[in-house]
This record gives C-alpha cells, structure tokens and sequence, in this order.
C-alpha cells in the first residue's frame, strides 16, 4: 500500500496483492502514534474490505493522522506461511474553515477597508468560489491563508448581509457570513447664526455633524 492524503471526513484506499502455491488469504492491520503494536482490523462503518485486497477506510477523522495500516497475507505454506506488507501511513488534513471578520464597520467614499477573514485547514492554495452581499464596492480576494478586501465603498448600507466560499487545491470549500455597516460620509451642516453683536457671549451658532 501507499501512504494516503485526504480532507478530514473523506475516504481513503489502501491496496495489496499477493501470490503463493495457494490463493493467500488477507487481514489490514492498524497501528497508531500512540500503540504501534499493529492489531487486526475488524469490518465496521469505517473501515470495510478488512479481509480484501482493498481497505477502504470512510470518513477518516483528524485524529487518524498518522495511523498506519498494513496487510499481512497467509497460505499455510512453507517455507513462508505468511508475509507483511510494508506499512502506509494515512494523513488527514482538518477540513478548510473561515474565521469571522475582523472589522465591521467603514464609511462610505473611503478606500482601505481593512477587515480580514483567516483561512485554516484544507490543502492550500485557497481561491474565492463566490461572494455575495458585498457592499457596493468592495471585492474580496484570498492571498495566502488570508481573505482581504479591495475597493472603495460607493453606497451607504447599514447591516449588509453577505456571504464568502472559498474553495482549496483539493475542491473542498467552505463558506463564512458576515455583516458588514457602511456609513454615510460625514458632512457639516451650514452655521445656524452668522450674525452676532460685539460685547456680547454666549453666541449660539452651532453647526450639525
């Protein structure tokens, strides 16, 4: 067998083959980082062809990484009753996520929005599958293990719901909403008194933000 590489709640194969004097029969064994003493593999929802040529192994969990399955083949013959396969060791990878974003809040008119969203797990490189509900003006883009956004913010929009799905180099997404306020830009009003006498306090022009 070979060693395998899958997403966490994929499945992974292990294959082998044999020959002797008499068709030998097969038993998948497993060992893991913490007992590697290697013990015979019974058939469960997981793990099935455990007396094949194929061990199929269905949705592998994060805490399989690092397991090691061999089979070991048996004839009755002499002078070699039975033969082991070299071990093959199986990884899995946390599947991809997307952390919540880091700003909320920008004004409209304004570039630099600076809200960022980290991606974990998953096989890099990452790419964005989709955006919707965007502020007008805003594009999200992924770099690296991180999602950021270009633009500048044209419209005012208050609680503007959206979503965001990467996808990773194997095909395996993941999706993350967020809520994203665009305020109006700020404006000063005109002086409400222009007009006051000398001597005199307490002058009462005021101007509105």
């Amino acid at each position: 067998p070979i060693n395998q590489t899958v997403i966490a709640g994929q499945t992974a194969s292990f294959t082998a083959a044999a020959a002797g004097n008499s068709t030998p029969t097969v038993q998948w064994e497993m060992n893991t980082p913490a007992n590697p003493t290697f013990a015979p593999l019974s058939a469960s929802s997981m793990f099935s062809g455990v007396t094949t040529g194929t061990l199929t192994v269905t949705g592998a969990t994060a805490s399989m990484s690092g397991d090691q399955f061999e089979a070991l083949f048996t004839n009755g013959g002499n002078p070699n009753p039975a033969a082991t396969t070299t071990p093959a060791t199986l990884t899995v990878i946390p599947a991809p996520t997307i952390g919540k974003l880091t700003q909320t809040g920008w004004t409209t008119g304004f570039a630099g929005f600076n809200g960022t969203m980290t991606i974990t797990g998953g096989i890099g490189s990452y790419s964005i599958a989709s955006q919707t509900g965007l502020p007008t003006g805003l594009t999200a883009v992924a770099s690296g293990n991180m999602i950021s956004f270009t633009g500048t913010p044209t419209v005012p929009q208050a609680f503007a719901d959206g979503s965001i799905t990467i996808q990773d180099a194997a095909g395996d997404k993941a999706t993350q909403t967020f809520r994203i306020t665009i305020n109006p830009t700020p404006a000063i009003s005109h002086m409400s008194n222009n007009n006051w006498t000398q001597g005199l306090a307490a002058f009462n022009g005021a101007m509105t933000i």
